[in-house]
């Protein structure tokens, strides 16, 4: 099969090329910039370009079996940069699939658990609206879409600095001890992906949006503490931030990046995300687990990521 990747060089993408299961498949990956050093797998092709870009995304999809949509905008300097992205990008890619994919192609969308609360945030609303463009716009039998939760791994930049703060003896918890938080391992989405593309998964998936997780149904910040003190093999206590403190936060990341014209994430339009109690992924569905289970639980994925970046975690 000819399998076109979006995102290819972003933290889940670069683990999804090196997944050694596609390796035997045509893979064809956008990247913005040059693409990166030392030797390509095999079977892979880069093309230069990004969402924006119409002709790339034709040269990207040209002659498609299956699209894996990863790439999206996480942090922005104005609501209509997420929109431009999220939405606007995913449309883009569905034209390009129409007029330059197999007639029958079909579309992996990797979204986000934040695309069920649309109305908390511009980056939740622009994942929505993302997803409602794949639903109206391809025939169910073509496509399925992924809510993952809060990842992590190595090469994460997002969840690292927690489980490096748990190091000195405090988990801080902008949202209380009570936040419900559910996390996956990079390792484990990129299997879920590699499954999809599978044709008897991807047609018992399709036409379906999963939320999904490392099948604990989320952590409160005391269960990740317990977590964390024997990662570290070291008490780990729960430091709840006030709400003004962390708003106080957001408001000066937006003044920082708005005079650098920079994208930050802690800003006051994400700061509801930031402060939602229920970032939890309920049961998950029979059908997904029919044929896919995570494998890597919390303990053991947040000490392979420490020791990945040389943190002095006991072994």
């Amino acid at each position: 099969m000819r399998i076109a990747i979006t995102g290819a060089t972003g933290f889940v993408g670069r683990s999804l090329l090196a997944d050694e299961t596609l390796g035997e498949h045509e893979r064809v990956a956008l990247t913005r910039r040059p693409p990166p050093e030392g030797p390509a797998p095999m079977k892979l092709r880069w093309v230069r370009g990004a969402l924006e870009d119409s002709q790339a995304l034709a040269r990207l999809v040209e002659g498609a079996d299956l699209v894996i949509h990863i790439a999206g905008l996480v942090k922005a300097r104005s609501a209509g940069e997420f929109f431009a992205v999220n939405e606007e990008g995913t449309a883009r890619l569905l034209r390009a699939m129409e007029r330059h994919a197999s007639a029958d192609a079909r579309l992996l969308l990797v979204s986000s658990l934040a695309a069920r609360e649309k109305d908390l945030s511009p980056y939740a609303a622009s994942k929505r609206a993302g997803e409602r463009v794949v639903e109206e716009g391809l025939a169910p039998e073509r496509w399925t879409i992924l809510r993952p939760p809060a990842l992590y791994g190595p090469g994460d930049r997002e969840m690292l600095p927690l489980w490096r703060a748990a190091g000195r003896g405090l988990l801080p918890a902008p949202a209380g001890a009570q936040q419900r938080l559910s996390l996956l391992h990079a390792e484990d989405l990129v299997r879920l992906i590699a499954r999809w593309c599978a044709p008897d998964a991807a047609t018992a998936l399709a036409g379906r949006i999963f939320e999904i997780d490392d099948g604990r149904g989320g952590y409160s910040a005391d269960e990740l503490a317990c977590i964390l003190s024997r990662v570290w093999g070291r008490a780990v206590r729960v430091l709840a931030l006030p709400r003004p403190l962390v708003a106080t936060a957001a408001a000066i990341g937006g003044t920082i990046g708005r005079l650098r014209g920079e994208a930050v994430m802690l800003t006051p339009h994400k700061l509801p995300e930031l402060l939602h109690p229920d970032w939890a992924v309920g049961p998950m569905d029979e059908t997904l687990l029919a044929h896919w289970h995570p494998e890597i639980d919390a303990e053991r994925g947040i000490r392979r990521t420490l020791l990945a970046v040389g943190a002095p975690i006991p072994t």
